[in-house]
Formats: C-alpha cells, sequence, structure tokens
C-alpha cells in the first residue's frame, strides 16, 4: 500500500536555479533573459486584464516596474564587471511552498 504524500511531507522546496561564477556576457545574457521573462509575463497578464475587465492589473503594472529597475541596477552591475574585468558570481535559488 502506497502512503499518500502530505503537503509538509513535500513543502516547502528550494530549488537551485542558478549557481556559479559567469563571465559578464554569460551572467548579462542569464539575468537579462530571466527578468525579461518575467516583466513580459506581467505585460500579458495586465493585457489580458485590460481586455477582460476594462483596465490593467495593478499589482502586474506594479511589478513591471519594480523589475525594470532591477533589471536596470543588475545591468549597470554587470556592466562595471565588465569594465573591470572581473567574474560575477551568481547564485539563485526558487522556493515554493503551499500557502
Amino acid at each position: 500500500m502506497e502512503k499518500e504524500n502530505t503537503s509538509s511531507e513535500i513543502l516547502p522546496q528550494s530549488f537551485e536555479l542558478i549557481l556559479g561564477s559567469f563571465s559578464p556576457e554569460d551572467a548579462k545574457e542569464i539575468i537579462m533573459n530571466l527578468i525579461t521573462g518575467k516583466i513580459d509575463f506581467h505585460k500579458k497578464r495586465s493585457f489580458s486584464n485590460e481586455i477582460r475587465f476594462g483596465e490593467p492589473d495593478a499589482y502586474s503594472e506594479n511589478r513591471i516596474d519594480q523589475l525594470t529597475v532591477s533589471k536596470n541596477r543588475m545591468y549597470d552591475l554587470i556592466e562595471s564587471a565588465s569594465t573591470q574585468k572581473k567574474l560575477l558570481k551568481i547564485t539563485s535559488n526558487i522556493e515554493i511552498e503551499l500557502i
């Protein structure tokens, strides 16, 4: 007989998404693709909300602004590393839990 998994047995869980040292060029590609993907997700979500309900999704609009600021800050940091001919150590974890 199989034991049924409960949420406390499987969650929360953490996954290493990015772990390592990267050249500025590779770091830029990895990070910009991730953030651009998140921005695109929120743009689509907000647009869908606007079509269905006549107004953009306020949460998504706020996240777009926050992510754009983060994207610009990270871009500046990567450019600085490039100028200094330094590598970038990047660690990114995804944590998932039931709420």
